[in-house]
């Protein structure tokens, strides 16, 4: 088995910096992304076949990109989140949720979807600092299921100041 420091040179070198210590070539190790913030999950196996950051791959987190939050009335929950811009400008991740009863409440356009996936990770960081935690399992919402707000918890006006203020802050 490979020497720990060794293992933790050669995720770095690939812009992944471990967050946990190394437990063999085949167990998942939990990364930072350097580049984007991405936190994600990769086997050194996996590292060596090719498989790197999945924010950064194809150079997403270099297209334009928006936060959103949206409304479900049925369930009382908002959504908040991120998505990237298509070539076509579509926004599929919000079609996405507005086949599931969604209605969109606000979008912040940003320049990146780095700087969009900051700014998500900052706000839902925050929430939980603040005991605000998901409102739905993930068998309620298999898509997202960490961030539904009881609408209970925070107004509409709430999340879209702090949304706005994440956004500012990330860019």
């Amino acid at each position: 088995m490979p020497v720990s420091n060794d293992v933790d040179s050669e995720y770095l070198s690939l812009g992944l910096e471990p967050l946990r210590p190394y437990q063999g070539n085949s167990k998942p190790r939990r990364y930072r992304c350097t580049t984007c913030g991405f936190l994600g999950r990769v086997s050194l196996l996996r590292l060596r076949e090719g498989k790197t950051c999945p924010q950064c791959a194809g150079g997403r987190a270099a297209r334009p990109a928006y936060l959103y939050l949206m409304h479900d009335a049925r369930r009382q929950v908002f959504k908040y989140g991120m998505g990237l811009v298509t070539g076509t400008g579509r926004r599929p991740r919000l079609a996405q949720h507005l086949r599931r009863g969604f209605v969109l409440c606000h979008r912040i356009d940003l320049p990146t979807g780095a700087l969009a996936y900051a700014a998500e990770g900052a706000l839902k960081a925050h929430l939980r600092i603040v005991g605000i935690g998901p409102a739905l399992t993930a068998e309620q919402m298999p898509d997202g299921w960490t961030e539904p707000v009881a609408d209970d918890a925070l107004s509409q006006g709430q999340l879209v100041e702090l949304l706005a203020a994440f956004a500012e802050a990330a860019t």
